[in-house]
């Protein structure tokens, strides 16, 4: 069991000493000083009021001394280069209550490098986070809760008894934060601004709406907050040890959690605790969503549409997470957007489609970083988040299948071809496709095949038909004909013109070998 002369200096900081030290040293031990003692250990803290202090100390090593001042110093310690002191003015500090003081401390450390050696034996275990929180509770004695910075509850251990905190009941019992707690947390300047700039435990208390005080400590990847260590103050007070243990504990998780999927990279926006929540919820909450929509007062009232941008599995760099943010920010500034389990979502408010400008910085964007993005079609509600989840997926899929070679592919340009995915892959494709067609397929070359697709695809609009084939109206006009008359198919009809038309596109996801 050790601390350093820093250590102490700063632990007695209330009782305003005079610090002259020299080296921080490593003390292991402290002793009640008298003025006979003539072997000094220079890892050793010597206390004692200047009047016991002995006529003289012959010493090669630097010394550690406390000494409350209740008489002039003796001369031989103005030779300050071979002292550490810790000077204390008489009135400030009972000697006894300082030496108590001193235990705890080097009680502290000891207490420390025992945790730290369960911790580290549970990890060589492979123990899995909630039993290492286990561990942690039997010293800190009080609830612990590990959040990522969402909110959403990555473990917890609460102990035997009964805590008094609904707050914390609620949200170990659903996974998710409370609103109005959420809010608490989000305008809490002070907190923001502590787990923002400084690494180290800070203290909350909420009393509108909570029964006890909180400890949160935060953990840091490349100077981004990943997750949050929450300590509730109910078994016992908090005491500069809990701070001390945080900060070990702060240090032992994060390797152990920072490529969990369930970790956020965000600017945490008042939405960002709402997307968690749409992304992973089996089952939405309405009365939730709206209460969140309100307290927050965000402005979703308008047509939406959900801009995903597929897996990111390959960057496994926080920093360029950092950089992808950054640039899709420029480009939606007033949008949300929200990093999560390696994939971008971008919540696109009040219009159905995108800007001309900013289809084409997000398309250079997509191009520069080799990503491809899906768009939902158009919402109003939250609750079908999911579905439009869905649609920028798929969207991607069938462009991928299709082999368009698009960077932003629109779910409403796919609905079709999703129907036909959907059919084949639940039905026998000759329930699809046109045998009359497979016979001509099979006979014709590849300009005539090219020519009755894109008839097909233009819905049987000759003109369009004719500029996209370069070819004169007629011409195409004499092709189709001649098709018609070959294989029976009644081309110029526009029922059958839709069942050609799923038919190429079946075939063409057959060959995709989807």
């Amino acid at each position: 069991m050790s601390t350093t002369m820093n250590e102490i200096s700063k632990y007695l900081l209330k009782y305003k000493p005079k610090v002259l030290i020299q080296e921080n040293i490593t003390i292991s031990n402290y002793y009640y000083l008298h003025n006979k003692l003539n072997d000094f250990n220079s890892n050793c803290l010597y206390v004692c009021k200047s009047s016991q202090l002995p006529n003289n100390i012959n010493n090669n090593d630097i010394i550690n001394l406390l000494i409350i001042l209740d008489a002039p110093l003796p001369s031989y310690l103005q030779w300050w280069d071979r002292y550490n002191l810790i000077l204390l003015e008489e009135n400030s500090c009972n000697i006894y209550v300082l030496l108590e003081k001193l235990q705890d401390l080097i009680n502290m450390d000891s207490t420390l490098n025992h945790l730290t050696t369960k911790l580290i034996d549970g990890i060589s275990k492979n123990l899995p986070i909630n039993e290492l929180i286990a561990i942690v509770y039997n010293y800190l004695k009080n609830p612990i809760l590990l959040t990522n910075t969402c909110g959403y509850v990555l473990s917890s251990y609460v102990g035997d008894d009964p805590i008094d905190e609904p707050i914390w009941e609620e949200q170990i019992g659903t996974g998710y934060a409370d609103v109005s707690y959420l809010k608490n947390i989000y305008y809490d300047l002070n907190f923001r601004q502590s787990i923002s700039f400084f690494n180290q435990p800070i203290m909350v208390d909420y009393t509108d709406m909570m029964n006890h005080r909180m400890l949160i400590s935060t953990l840091k990847k490349e100077n981004f907050n990943v997750a949050n260590i929450h300590v509730l103050e109910v078994n016992k007070p908090f005491s500069r040890i809990d701070m001390k243990i945080l900060d070990m504990l702060n240090k032992i998780l994060l390797p152990l959690i920072s490529n969990d999927s369930r970790i956020v990279l965000s600017k945490q926006s008042p939405f960002d605790y709402l997307f968690y929540y749409l992304v992973n919820c089996k089952e939405y909450d309405e009365n939730y969503i709206n209460d969140y929509s309100n307290i927050f007062d965000l402005n979703l009232k308008n047509d939406l549409l959900l801009i995903y941008i597929e897996d990111l599995s390959h960057i496994d760099s926080y920093q360029k997470l950092k950089y992808l943010y950054d640039m899709i920010s420029h480009i939606f500034y007033n949008n949300y957007i929200y990093f999560y389990d390696n994939k971008i979502f971008i919540l696109y408010k009040g219009s159905k489609k995108l800007k001309e400008d900013e289809h084409r910085l997000f398309t250079q964007f997509l191009k520069e970083n080799n990503l491809k993005a899906g768009v939902s079609q158009p919402f109003v509600n939250l609750k079908d988040f999911k579905n439009a989840n869905y649609q920028g997926i798929k969207a991607i899929y069938v462009s991928k299948k299709m082999n368009r070679g698009e960077y932003i592919s629109y779910y409403n340009d796919f609905i079709i071809n999703n129907l036909v995915f959907t059919f084949i892959r639940n039905n026998n494709m000759n329930d699809l496709i046109d045998i009359a067609l497979m016979d001509f397929i099979g006979e014709s070359n590849e300009e005539v095949v090219e020519t009755l697709k894109i008839y097909c695809e233009n819905n049987g609009d000759m003109q369009k038909t004719s500029g996209e084939l370069h070819i004169h109206y007629n011409t195409l006009k004499y092709r189709l004909q001649k098709i018609k008359d070959l294989y029976c198919m009644d081309i110029f009809d526009s029922d059958y013109i839709l069942k050609l038309k799923l038919s190429f596109l079946a075939l063409d996801f057959l060959q995709s070998k989807i």
